[in-house]
């Protein structure tokens, strides 16, 4: 019986052994396979974190490289030519234009006649382009001499990353661009003779917001600060007036034109306070030669 009991005692402590060494084995091929996962995690993420860390080297930061609607504006203008060649060539060409006797056609005219609307041509003589913004949607409106139209969308995003390293040379071109008047310089004489047939006291809203634009583009290229603007045409005491008011803040009425009794364009002049009285600031149709520089 004695014999037995010892028996039964150490074959339950072999058991027992056994039991305990195969659980210290799970436990330790537990560790490994966590110890494994945890390394490959590591490894993962820090692959994952070089990647990302290479890829925003190679983004040029917004901040940087971000370009002005106008300088947006000329970018695009100018696409068509940079697939062909250099972009930077190209910019060089354009702005060298300027410095040389090369006519109209090969020179950019940037008006912000229509604001917030930006207008880019070679002349008058040239196919025209208006850039509509919104957020990052660019609406690009061309049309050509013969009046065809055609309207194609740009990512201003993708044109800050395609451009962006060229913001400085773009920057030299546009303000070329903006101080440049072919109609001013050669063709206004012929602009003056058709202009004598329109009677400026029964012109069309159209018209009238046309004149006003033209001495608010002049204004600003004087000194006046720009903004994105909106013409309302209205009828008071027999006068047409158009009230120009911000497009974009809201803010009281800007200024006030109008339309006099002899068909001259008129600006109000609240310099002495109220009433208001009104100053000649243009006599003929378009005519912006003797637009004085407001404040």
């Amino acid at each position: 019986m004695k014999k037995i009991t010892i028996s039964m005692l150490f074959a339950i402590s072999l058991l027992l052994g056994a039991c305990q060494n195969s659980n210290t084995n799970t436990v330790v091929e537990d560790s490994k396979q966590t110890s494994n996962k945890f390394e490959s995690a590591s490894s993962t993420k820090n692959i994952s974190g070089s990647v990302s860390s290479e890829q925003d080297t190679n983004q040029v930061a917004p901040s940087e490289n971000e370009l002005t609607n106008e300088e947006v504006a000329v970018a695009i203008f100018i696409t068509p030519e940079g697939e062909n060649r250099s972009i930077d060539t190209v910019i060089t060409d354009y702005t060298s234009a300027y410095e040389e006797d090369t006519g109209h056609a090969t020179k950019i005219q940037l008006s912000k006649r229509l604001l917030p609307d930006i207008i880019v041509s070679f002349s008058s003589t040239g196919s025209t382009q208006r850039f509509h913004f919104d957020s990052d949607l660019i609406t690009v409106t061309s049309r050509s001499n013969a009046g065809d139209e055609s309207s194609q969308n740009y990512s201003l995003k993708e044109m800050e990353i395609k451009f962006g390293n060229y913001k400085n040379d773009l920057a030299k071109l546009v303000a070329k661009a903006e101080n440049y008047s072919p109609l001013d310089e050669q063709s206004g004489l012929a602009e003056s003779k058709s202009d004598t047939n329109i009677d400026t006291k029964n012109l069309t809203s159209e018209q009238l917001k046309e004149w006003v634009s033209a001495i608010l583009d002049k204004q600003f290229s004087m000194g006046r600060s720009s903004f994105p603007y909106d013409l309302i045409v209205e009828n008071n005491e027999g006068y047409a007036y158009v009230r120009v008011k911000h497009s974009e803040l809201q803010v009281d009425t800007i200024t006030m034109f109008r339309i006099n009794d002899e068909g001259k364009l008129e600006e109000e002049d609240k310099s002495n306070g109220y009433p208001a009285f009104y100053e000649v600031v243009s006599s003929k149709f378009m005519d912006t030669s003797d637009v004085k520089r407001t404040n």
